[in-house]
């Protein structure tokens, strides 16, 4: 009821914003529904961790930058599933990435991997 008062008799877009905004008003549905991304995060980073054993994670996001409960949940997931938890414990850092600056971080990493071949032909 909470969400739905917002998206349809305040006009609020269904967007992650309101849905932080329901879950600050105790909406237990949004809640539930957060604590779930939060679980698949985890699972993700597992996966990471298992696989690439890398020695620090940076994370970017508006739901992680606006709800710190989601990493909370993450991490509590990740550390029950990672292999080997005595040789991996990886740094997780939250980074800042602004959707105007998508674009800058996509056309660093395309002419890191493809400037070093236009100069050697």
């Amino acid at each position: 009821p909470v969400l739905q008062e917002l998206v349809e008799q305040q006009g609020h877009p269904l967007d992650i914003q309101t849905m932080i905004d329901a879950k600050n008003k105790n909406s237990a549905k949004v809640s539930r529904l957060l604590k779930k991304a939060g679980k698949h995060l985890g699972c993700g980073l597992t996966s990471l961790i298992n696989c690439f054993d890398p020695d620090r994670i940076i994370l970017s996001g508006t739901l992680i930058e606006h709800d710190e409960d989601i990493l909370q949940y993450a991490l509590e997931e990740m550390k029950m599933h990672i292999v080997n938890k005595f040789s991996r414990n990886p740094v997780i850092s939250l980074g800042k990435l602004h959707k105007d600056e998508m674009h800058k971080a996509l056309c660093a990493f395309v002419l890191e991997k493809l400037l070093p071949e236009f100069i050697q032909s």
